[in-house]
């Protein structure tokens, strides 16, 4: 995960108790917890505290249809094939 200082973060989720523990960029020092919700099929809902703050992050399910490479496809396009 990436703030937008540009620091990174890494994350570690934990099924049975539904939290993302977030580790600081040394993988040594807990930058926080938030735990993770599904109030229904189409959204998600991560609360908790990061470093000082105090966040709750909704997301919800756009489907596939609106992206570009699931609707039309992609196709590779070697300029020289491998394989010749």
């Amino acid at each position: 995960m990436a703030l937008a200082d540009g620091q990174e973060l890494e994350a570690a989720y934990d099924a049975g108790k539904r939290v993302f523990t977030v580790l600081g960029g040394d993988r040594k020092q807990v930058q926080g917890a938030l735990a993770c919700s599904r109030p229904d099929r189409e959204h998600v809902v991560l609360s908790g505290r990061l470093a000082d703050d105090s966040l709750i992050v909704t997301a919800h399910l756009l489907g596939r249809r609106p992206f570009f490479l699931v609707r039309q496809g992609f196709h590779w396009i070697e300029e020289r094939p491998e394989d010749r």
